[in-house]
């Protein structure tokens, strides 16, 4: 599928991965809210700012820890299985990084077709990443999916978590159900 067309869109959403651009974007979007005072449109994007500055500050020490732990090469460095401590490119930092603002703008709207197309559009710095061979797709898709993890949990902050939770779990010899009272 690489061709000069997806290198030209690879060259444009890898740097939505960049965290030198991003970060700063975030800063900016976040103090725009103090300095513009009561127009309609600063609040919303304070709140889209400081919403994006929590999930690194939440997804990135996960995420720093699984690029190492998971041990893993890039494509052009040697295969792709997982070797426990040996490299650091297991999650792909772009794919993460370039997630956070599309997924939670997502997570703001309550417009499907917004909705979605933002969704859609957290996956261009991941399909970057594979375009340019600079991750393989495992790797790329679990950098989107912390972004995602971590979003939902700053999301969970700013909404009414449910009383009583049901989620599988783990346990010897099986999976079972755990059931959590949030009081």
């Amino acid at each position: 599928m690489r061709n000069e067309d997806t290198d030209k869109l690879s060259t444009v959403t890898k740097m939505f991965g960049e965290g030198v651009i991003t970060i700063p974007v975030y800063l900016g979007a976040a103090l725009f809210e103090e300095f513009a005072g009561d127009v309609e449109l600063s609040s919303t994007t304070g709140e889209w700012g400081k919403r994006c500055l929590r999930t690194l500050l939440v997804g990135y020490p996960p995420t720093l820890f699984l690029q190492r732990a998971l041990g893993a090469s890039r494509p052009d460095e040697g295969g792709s299985g997982w070797s426990p401590f040996s490299d650091n490119n297991g999650v792909s930092g772009h794919s993460f990084n370039g997630a956070v603002p599309f997924i939670t703008a997502a997570k703001m709207t309550d417009n499907p077709y917004y909705k979605y197309g933002l969704y859609f559009a957290s996956t261009l710095s991941v399909i970057s990443r594979i375009n340019d061979n600079a991750h393989y797709f495992s790797q790329a898709a679990l950098g989107w999916w912390m972004a995602y993890l971590a979003v939902a949990s700053v999301d969970k902050t700013e909404t009414k978590s449910p009383k009583v939770v049901v989620v599988p779990a783990a346990i010897r010899n099986g999976v079972g159900v755990m059931v959590a009272f949030h009081f």
